[in-house]
């Protein structure tokens, strides 16, 4: 016969209840044996102290009768079985048993103190504890005084019995709780359960209105399952979604793997011109061995070409780095318009071919905490982006100005404005990208692309922004960079 949910619950819960009752009991039986027994040691340990102190003065006197008093004295209950004083060779002087007066017993010959040891007296076990009379280096007697053991088994047993009748009853008031709650709960229950087995995508959980209106944890769960089937329902209209965001995804995977093969097609031609220039003068290098004007002016070649190749492995590096966030910067104290002239000064040659003319707008600003050679970089890429694009015989602006952020902290702000080409507006935000160059720089004006991608990610590494915008009219583009105060 199978067995319902309420008869498993009932059988299951009385099967622990009685578990843990039956444990409790043997747990609370033996600590209270433990602490019986130990109050009992204390009170005996404190009677056969009192006896072997209180008859030194018969002992010393051998006053008999004195000692008899003392030992007949000496028993508080009837749970004691005997007290005695008996000589250290052993001979009994008085004992409550006045029989064993005369007799020879075992005790100890040297002082003791406390000294338990259990024993058989009238069929019955004992505990014997034995504490000597001494009084300077005289060693007298030795009191001795037993308690029976039995009685405390006995008096467990009774504890144990009335725990174990308090058990059961409160075991059987709990088995008639749980069976009016369980049938307060999973006739409820199953109602729920064949609801929700009606769910459909059309049209989601339909629930009994005694069961959806209840006020309890089971309406609680009604409504919980109502909520979980709307949004089962809206999770697969957003899975149709994520399926046409995912075709969207794959149109932008395969451009940016052009956008890597145009990346590659362009850094071979990088690399191949040193290398050209390198193999190049170093055989007119050679054919020239003879004239030292023109080995030197071919080393020179070479050195230059070597230079820019190592200028665009060291990129390559510096993006793997930025990448896998293996960059690390050199924080200090530094000035960005003290970096900008640097790097105007750097590129001089590059400004008077085009016969260009930097102008410096710069307000008083703080001294900042950067990275002086990284945000260098960044301004020289900058500049050099901005000489390349720029019209024969323009002015390049540059401003440098301080303000705050909404947190009240301070925020430079650096502005490089040029007048040429400008950057297709669906371009913006992808020239800053790795692999990506604005359809501007294919005019042949040259470079790979990696010099703001590095840019931006040192500038985002300080914890600021970089981004570009068109000029009014498409007279040229502006470049923007903020830096935080730290």
């Amino acid at each position: 016969m199978k067995l319902g949910i309420r008869t498993r619950l009932i059988v299951s819960l009385f099967v622990l209840m009685a578990l843990s009752f039956w444990l409790t009991a043997v747990v609370l039986i033996k600590d209270a044996d433990k602490r019986l027994e130990s109050h009992h040691i204390e009170m005996a340990e404190h009677h056969v102290k009192v006896l072997a102190e209180g008859s030194l003065d018969g002992l010393v006197s051998e006053d008999f009768e004195l000692l008899e008093q003392w030992v007949n004295s000496s028993l508080p209950t009837e749970r004691y079985a005997y007290a005695a004083l008996v000589k250290p060779n052993g001979q009994v002087l008085t004992h409550t048993d006045l029989s064993l007066i005369g007799n020879n017993t075992s005790t100890y010959k040297e002082p003791v103190q406390f000294k338990r040891r259990t024993a058989i007296y009238n069929e019955r076990q004992i505990v014997e504890i034995v504490y000597s009379s001494v009084l300077g280096d005289t060693h007298f007697a030795n009191a001795h005084m037993a308690y029976y053991i039995d009685i405390e088994h006995e008096q467990s047993q009774q504890t144990f019995y009335r725990l174990i009748l308090i058990m059961l009853a409160s075991t059987i008031l709990m088995m008639l709780g749980v069976y009016f709650i369980t049938d307060k709960v999973i006739t409820p229950v199953r109602q729920l359960t064949n609801d929700v087995s009606a769910f459909t995508l059309a049209k989601g959980v339909r629930f009994s209105p005694r069961i959806f209106n209840r006020k309890d944890e089971i309406g609680e769960l009604a409504h919980s399952f109502d909520q979980m089937s709307y949004r089962l329902i809206k999770s697969f209209k957003e899975i149709n979604q994520a399926h046409d965001e995912a075709l969207h995804s794959k149109e932008e995977a395969e451009a940016a793997n052009l956008a890597k093969s145009e990346f590659l097609t362009n850094i071979s031609h990088e690399l191949r011109t040193p290398m050209h220039a390198i193999l190049g003068c170093s055989d007119l290098a050679l054919d020239k061995a003879d004239s030292k004007e023109k080995v030197e002016q071919y080393v020179g070649l070479i050195k230059n070409s070597g230079e820019r190749l190592m200028k665009l492995i060291d990129n390559l590096l510096d993006v793997s780095k930025l990448e896998t966030g293996k960059y690390v910067l050199d924080i200090e104290e530094g000035s960005l318009l003290a970096v900008f002239e640097k790097c105007r000064d750097e590129n001089q040659s590059l400004l008077e071919e085009k016969e260009l003319t930097v102008q410096v707008d710069n307000q008083p600003v703080s001294i900042f905490m950067f990275d002086q050679a990284a945000i260098e970089r960044v301004l020289s890429n900058l500049l050099i982006n901005a000489i390349r694009y720029s019209k024969q015989r323009t002015d390049i602006v540059v401003s440098i100005m301080e303000g705050r952020q909404p947190d009240g902290s301070l925020v430079q702000h650096f502005k490089i404005k040029n007048e040429g080409a400008i950057i297709p507006q669906d371009e913006l935000s992808k020239v800053f990208e790795a692999f990506v160059q604005s359809s501007a720089t294919k005019d042949g004006s040259g470079g790979t692309g990696l010099g703001l991608s590095i840019s931006k990610k040192i500038v985002e590494k300080h914890g600021g922004k970089i981004w570009a915008e068109n000029l009014p009219d498409e007279k040229g583009v502006v470049f923007h960079m903020t830096l935080p105060e730290e």
